[in-house]
């Protein structure tokens, strides 16, 4: 199915482009119609997407990327790919309400996955598989959606935050102020 959906979005003229950091607004605009649609939050604001997008790729350019996906002159969806070393991850993504038939989600992660494998990347992490398999649940779709890719779930420890994030954050922009000198 999920090949069949590629072609689908090819065959539909859905194009797909790397953006850059003046199209984060609109990235950011689909996280939060997902968001809606989808009755989840993520917890994050605008400014969270563009410090980190600006963070990472100050750090190490191309470290994240912003892509996304157009149909009928509309972008539809928009995903984000961080890579380290030999992994890439799908980390954050958002698609419009309208248009889902031309399958942008299915090009913009085919376009992921395509981009780590030139980069060299030995694996591709969709992340975000819920613990609940039930069919009713909000995020059944979004399970079904990655794993129609064909790939495997692992339980990892997940993504947490500690309250020291603004004392660290400041000692490492010092860090960074002096290694610029």
């Amino acid at each position: 199915m999920w090949r069949r959906n590629v072609r689908r979005a090819r065959a539909a003229g859905v194009s797909v482009e790397e953006g850059g950091v003046d199209d984060l607004p609109e990235f950011y605009r689909l996280v939060e119609e997902t968001q809606v649609r989808g009755g989840f939050r993520l917890g994050r604001q605008f400014e969270y997407y563009l410090r980190q997008f600006t963070a990472l790729n100050e750090e190490c350019a191309g470290r994240m990327r912003l892509f996304l996906a157009r149909y009928e002159g509309a972008v539809l969806a928009a995903h984000t790919l961080n890579t380290v070393g030999p992994r890439a991850w799908y980390l954050t993504g958002g698609s419009a309400s309208h248009g889902r038939e031309a399958r942008p989600g299915n090009a913009l992660q085919w376009a992921l996955i395509r981009t780590a494998h030139g980069l060299g990347a030995a694996e591709y992490d969709l992340r975000g598989v819920q613990p609940s398999l039930d069919q009713d649940g909000p995020e059944y779709g979004l399970l079904r959606f990655e794993l129609g890719t064909g790939g495997l779930v692992v339980e990892g420890v997940g993504e947490w935050e500690l309250p020291l994030v603004r004392p660290l954050d400041a000692a490492f922009r010092r860090y960074l102020a002096r290694r610029q000198r």
